[in-house]
């Protein structure tokens, strides 16, 4: 017997309301699944198991986000999915990712921590907390689903465990900048060779290989090269001595090498020619503090896709060479500290006409022995510019103070630097102004006051005179505020007292007089303050 055609007819529309039940009323691949609850409860246990403290672990980081605020157990944020910082598998709901990054976490992981009942875990990243001079647990081993594995700057200390290297999967590893000061030496992440040759045979994919300020106190290994998927590796301050082996070279794809603050360790010019003949790809290279003690290598520009090179402090001596001016990719310059090393006008100049994606230049106690080019003031992208204690004299070019992106400007220790601050009626980002130990002379102009996001104003040992200007008292946000062994007269502004972030203060060595004003009492995380050789009276109005 046949169906009616009705039937037919309406066939389509039921199956439509069949589907639409079934998503209303069932699980279905088009709806997110709710969070598995033993990973929930893994992650609310990791979360009671710690306290939120919100401090700033390191002086870059960010000020913290107490990420975890956000995870209830019970409610309608009971779906851990859902909480800040995780991430879950669209099809399964188990958790893949944890990011608490600068999350405000204190305390101590240890063996039976929670964290490792995540087994499914892909990603996770802990970086800018303090776990308390933690050991790593060796029950990371557990997490053998891991991508990309960050415990940066977390106060992680003491031997790195060999069950990292189970985490066969690793594309990512970074252990950085682990470590403690306490009464003995500065306590540090630790790795010793054989359990390094143990990472290098069985993380093989790694891409992102970041130890620095690890204690390894050795040379470089040699098996380093085996992790020929390397794009970025990191080794700064990890107590190496002797030569730079040959064989980093092997590691071609490298975009990022930083051998910075080995201090032990040599860089000589047959070796450095064969990194940067391999290393083609190289965008960021640090070698600061490393010992070449040569001329700067002219080599150098040959690594035409360099965004960033730091050569700090590596002992070099002679003239700056003008190949520098090649690598026009420049974003980051550092040649500071190289005392004997000099950089005369021209090759000033043709340094500025052609980096002019410059945003970092650092020649601080490099030999200039010159005025400071008006050029410079071309720099657009400028955000960083450190020139102290170079030798400059003349006046200082008041174009400079105008480049719009600039936040730090430091012409300190250049006695022979004359000129007047400009009246300041531009906005500017500026943060860190030191213009300390010149001859830098006149009023210090109340348009000083504009800049609002100053935190250190360095302006001692120079011949400012008048009074100091009340509009000071704008820039809430200073931290350090030094007017020293200057001519100011008169009373010490009261508008001082609205400082209240400041934590030093040097208003020494002046003509001041009148009272100390009783609203520097308002300021209450001062720790060092120094009003003496004036004929200030009164009581200081807080204790130290």
């Amino acid at each position: 017997m046949g169906l009616p055609l009705s039937l037919f007819i309406f066939m389509p529309f039921l199956i439509v309301l069949s589907l639409l039940h079934l998503v209303l009323t069932h699980s279905s691949p088009f709806m997110q699944p709710l969070c598995h609850h033993n990973d929930s409860s893994a992650l609310f246990q990791f979360k009671e198991s710690l306290v939120i403290k919100e401090f700033i672990s390191f002086v870059r980081a960010p000020t913290c986000q107490n990420k975890v605020a956000s995870w209830r157990v019970e409610g309608d944020k009971s779906d851990c999915c859902s909480w800040d910082g995780v991430e879950c598998d669209g099809h399964t709901g188990h958790v893949i990712g944890l990011n608490l990054s600068n999350s405000c976490l204190f305390g101590s992981i240890n063996s039976n921590s929670s964290l490792f009942r995540l087994v499914h875990l892909q990603s996770l990243n802990l970086s800018y907390n303090h776990f308390n001079v933690s050991h790593i647990p060796s029950q990371v081993r557990d997490l053998s689903r891991l991508i990309d594995f960050d415990l940066s700057r977390s106060h992680f200390v003491g031997q790195i465990p060999l069950e990292i290297s189970q985490l066969s999967h690793l594309s990512s590893l970074d252990l950085s900048y682990n470590y403690m000061y306490s009464f003995d030496p500065l306590i540090k992440l630790e790795l010793k060779e054989p359990i390094l040759k143990s990472l290098v045979a069985n993380l093989t994919s790694l891409q992102k290989l970041d130890l620095s300020y690890v204690n390894m106190s050795s040379t470089v290994p040699n098996i380093l090269a085996n992790l020929s998927s390397l794009t970025h590796l990191g080794l700064s301050e990890c107590g190496f001595s002797g030569q730079i082996p040959s064989d980093i070279s092997q590691l071609s794809h490298l975009s990022s090498l930083d051998l910075s603050y080995n201090f032990d360790l040599e860089l000589k010019e047959p070796i450095l020619r064969s990194l940067v003949a391999n290393l083609t790809s190289l965008q960021k290279l640090d070698l600061s503090y490393v010992n070449m003690s040569s001329t700067v290598p002219n080599i150098l520009a040959n690594l035409s896709s360099l965004t960033h090179l730091g050569l700090s402090g590596c002992g070099f001596s002679g003239q700056i060479l003008s190949e520098i001016s090649q690598l026009s990719h420049l974003s980051s310059l550092d040649l500071s500290f190289n005392f004997d090393l000099e950089l005369k006008e021209p090759i000033l100049r043709s340094l500025v006409a052609n980096l002019t994606s410059l945003q970092k230049l650092d020649l601080s106690y490099v030999n200039m022995s010159c005025t400071v080019p008006n050029i410079l003031a071309n720099l657009s992208s400028l955000t960083h510019l450190s020139l102290e204690s170079c030798g400059l004299h003349g006046e200082f070019p008041k174009g400079i103070f105008k480049l719009s992106k600039l936040r730090y400007l430091d012409v300190y220790g250049n006695e022979g630097l004359t000129g007047y601050l400009p009246d300041f009626t531009w906005s500017s980002p500026l943060e860190t102004l030191a213009v300390g130990y010149t001859s830098f002379s006149g009023e210090l102009p109340a348009s000083t006051g504009n800049f609002s996001f100053l935190t250190y104003l360095s302006m001692s040992g120079c011949n400012f005179s008048r009074s100091i200007p009340s509009s000071l008292g704008n820039l809430t946000k200073l931290t350090h505020l030094y007017l020293s062994l200057n001519y100011f007269v008169g009373n010490v502004p009261h508008s001082l007292g609205n400082l209240v972030e400041l934590s030093s203060l040097d208003i020494s060595y002046n003509q001041l007089t009148g009272p100390v004003p009783s609203i520097l009492g308002n300021l209450v995380q001062l720790s060092s303050l120094y009003i003496s050789h004036n004929q200030l009276t009164g009581p200081i109005p807080f204790e130290f």
